[in-house]
């Protein structure tokens, strides 16, 4: 019945039960023998012929039929029988568009299948692979604090979770690594400052030994010889004479400066220390410089001193000596035309200092000996190379630092840090 559409009647015939064609156009030919058994037992008999060569209906072939025999009841002649032959090439037809479109549903539903398996291979695991790849290439280049999101089938989900864990691990390691570095390099750096503050402490006590003899050496012949200037210059002669005799004992008095000096330096640290307010030091050298008029016209000295500083246990002649030398040598490097301030605050546990000038600056390498004995960057005869030598030394002895922060071009700062005295109470 689903095919009857498709059945075309080709030929028909009537036979009665002696088979003689009563009718239609079908030839009794190879039917006859089914013709004898229809009716015989009064069945229905149906057969299909496909073309030779064929063992079955294909779809598509063309010259297959379908045959029916039917037995007849009733007639006046007694029983008889009906042959058709039905053309099967619309069946074939069928059956051949049927299967097409079943290839066609199974390869769409194949493309369907394969794209969405695709689709969850990607998702599940290629995506996460990839991801994977480019964070590897991320940490390669030194991105340790790369995260990938945990998710996906369990194993991939494990190989992120532990490629997290591995890279939180390196950049803890890496974290460490950079503070052991800092921290050496800044062990490097105090130690190095340390040797620096040892050699110049050893460099310090062989000029002391050294002053200490020298000075005692030359003092005794040095005062009897201007002793003796003295009596001279009390003795009438000519001016010519007067004149040697006073440039005579001028170039003694430098000498005796030095012999003072140096003694000075000598002298041992540990004697009687008071305690004071270390900004009035300050002052007083700033007011000794400006009485003398050594700073005045385009020469400018400005103090920013506070009022009122927590005390300091020194010698008080000592830091005035300091600061009259820091001023003194900023004003030496202005070349007499510039400005040079001074400052005072408190850093806990320090009372800091600063005298800066806006001079020509210093390279790292005059900086680095600048609080050297002897050294000096004053013309010949201008400066003896002690001031800034004896200030150091006073200030270590204070418990303090010296500082200098200078730079080609852009002027000098002295910073001079002494350590806060707290009053025990009564």
């Amino acid at each position: 019945q689903r095919f009857s559409g498709e059945l075309d009647l080709l030929e028909h015939g009537l036979f009665d039960s002696s088979l003689q064609k009563r009718g239609g156009r079908l030839p009794l030919g190879e039917n006859a023998a089914d013709l004898r058994r229809v009716l015989e037992s009064g069945t229905m008999v149906t057969r299909i012929e496909t073309p030779r060569g064929l063992r079955a209906l294909m779809p598509g072939a063309t010259g297959a039929f379908f045959d029916v025999i039917l037995p007849l009841h009733g007639d006046q002649n007694g029983r008889s029988v009906l042959s058709a032959r039905f053309s099967l090439d619309g069946v074939a037809q069928r059956v051949a568009l049927a299967r097409n479109a079943a290839l066609l549903l199974v390869a769409g539903f194949s493309v369907v299948l394969v794209a969405f398996g695709v689709y969850l291979i990607d998702r599940s695991v290629i995506g996460p692979t990839r991801r994977l790849m480019e964070a590897t290439s991320a940490i390669a280049e030194g991105h340790l604090s790369h995260q990938l999101d945990v998710h996906g089938p369990r194993e991939i989900a494990q190989l992120t979770s532990s490629f997290n864990t591995m890279t939180q691990a390196l950049s803890h390691s890496r974290r460490q690594t950079e503070q052991t570095i800092e921290s050496l390099h800044q062990a490097n750096r105090e130690l190095s400052e340390t040797q620096g503050h040892l050699a110049r402490s050893q460099k310090m006590a062989a000029v002391g030994h050294l002053a200490a003899g020298m000075a005692h050496e030359i003092g005794n012949p040095l005062g009897a010889a201007m002793g003796y200037l003295g009596m001279l210059k009390g003795e009438s002669a000519g001016k010519p004479f007067l004149n040697l005799v006073n440039y005579t004992h001028n170039e003694l008095e430098r000498i005796d400066k030095l012999v003072r000096d140096l003694l000075d330096f000598a002298r041992p640290g540990d004697a009687a220390q008071d305690a004071f307010d270390p900004g009035d030091a300050a002052r007083e050298a700033v007011i000794l410089l400006t009485h003398q008029g050594l700073f005045r016209g385009s020469m400018r000295l400005v103090d920013e001193t506070p009022d009122k500083l927590p005390p300091v246990r020194a010698q008080r002649h000592k830091l005035v000596q300091v600061f009259t030398n820091l001023l003194l040598n900023a004003r030496d490097a202005c070349n007499n035309e510039g400005t040079v301030m001074v400052r005072g605050r408190f850093e806990a546990p320090w009372i800091v200092f600063e005298v800066e000038d806006d001079g020509p600056g210093m390279n790292e390498e005059v900086a680095a000996q600048i609080f050297d004995p002897f050294f000096t960057t004053k013309e010949p005869g201008k400066g003896r190379g002690l001031g800034l030598f004896f200030c150091h030394k006073a200030v270590e002895q204070m418990g303090g630092r010296l500082d200098v922060v200078s730079e080609a071009g852009c002027g000098s700062r002295f910073v001079l840090r002494l350590p806060g005295h707290e009053e025990e109470p009564a």
